[in-house]
């Protein structure tokens, strides 16, 4: 009989190998020493067996599934985790020693909290600098519908930046849903605060490492957007006010304007021109008629004319770019 654990890490790979051994040693350090840590490669092809093997902990346990993408290879890593609360953990970020007793230590003190989430710090892609901070103002225990309604659905920056611990029973049948791919922890949380409260510890424990440019998901910021929204749009009805569901979805409308000329601006940056018809489509779709007109227009400049003027205003790109916070550290790609 497996022995059950306060605690079940799972930490999807792939890929990684350079940056997972780190990552891992910052795991097994935790002052909370009552958990399993079950690190999922997605059919890497580098050194992380290797890696994973190296780190002497018998709380680790390595399995190796082929392609089955984000959310599928945590759906198949549920199944084999017995804590009574579940974290997902990034393979390339770092880890404050005492994370998991604070977040654990809070979801133990309120038996309310579906889950428990915290402040974090933005890294560049090398782990080296401090590029963004993230510590909300929010009460150490929200009731779960407030943090739904208030917090949650009127943007679509997610106020949950990066990872979160949630208690195992609160889940049920199903943990992670398909149709939102890359953003399915996003519909889980909404899911979560219909049915508990959230608790928050409100200093950073996770350090989190900006997307390089290799990344799948680095030019797909509209993508990502577009299957945040179509999750809000399930919980809209919690709701009750006509007229309030109405400003959030018009708020959904010209966040959709900002994202989409932040990932035209990047795509342009970047010499992806391919993706800017996708983004030209979901402005149209999901954008103002403004907002739609202005994407139009900056598509249409020449190409060197586009990097000049992106050069000259790099401050107003990155501002774009951190109004994309819902999708930003989702999944292991």
């Amino acid at each position: 009989m497996r022995r059950v654990s306060k605690v079940s890490i799972i930490m999807p790979t792939y890929q990684r190998a350079m940056l997972l051994g780190q990552t891992l040693g910052d795991l097994v350090s935790q002052t909370l020493k009552d958990f399993e840590l079950i690190v999922m490669d997605d059919g890497s092809t580098d050194q992380t067996g290797e890696v994973v093997a190296g780190v002497a902990d018998g709380r680790i346990r390595y399995v190796r599934m082929e392609h089955l993408g984000i959310p599928g290879i945590l759906n198949a890593a549920r199944d084999l985790c017995t804590g009574e609360y579940i974290m997902i953990c990034h393979d390339h970020d770092r880890y404050d020693a005492s994370m998991l007793q604070e977040l654990a230590g809070l979801l133990d003190a309120h038996p309310t909290a579906a889950f428990s989430h915290c402040g974090i710090i933005v890294l560049d892609p090398d782990g080296m600098k401090e590029t963004l901070r993230f510590v909300r103002n929010y009460p150490e225990l929200i009731s779960g519908r407030r943090f739904l309604t208030e917090c949650f659905l009127p943007c679509i920056e997610s106020p949950i930046t990066a990872l979160t611990m949630i208690r195992h029973k609160c889940i049920g049948p199903s943990f992670l849903d398909p149709a939102f791919g890359g953003c399915a922890d996003v519909e889980l949380w909404l899911r979560l605060c219909t049915v508990g409260d959230v608790a928050y510890v409100g200093h950073p424990l996770i350090r989190v490492r900006e997307r390089s440019s290799d990344s799948a998901y680095f030019y797909r910021g509209h993508e990502l957007a577009e299957l945040v929204l179509n999750a809000k749009r399930r919980y809209l009805r919690e709701v009750e006010d006509p007229k309030r569901r109405r400003e959030i979805e018009a708020s959904w409308r010209r966040d959709a304007d900002r994202t989409g000329l932040a990932t035209l601006w990047k795509a342009m940056e970047y010499d992806r021109f391919d993706s800017i018809p996708g983004i030209r489509h979901f402005v149209r779709r999901e954008g103002t008629r403004a907002g739609a007109a202005a994407v139009a227009v900056l598509s249409e400049f020449p190409k060197a004319a586009s990097i000049r003027a992106l050069r000259g205003m790099r401050w107003m790109n990155r501002s774009f770019q951190r109004l994309m916070q819902p999708s930003v550290y989702v999944g292991s790609a």
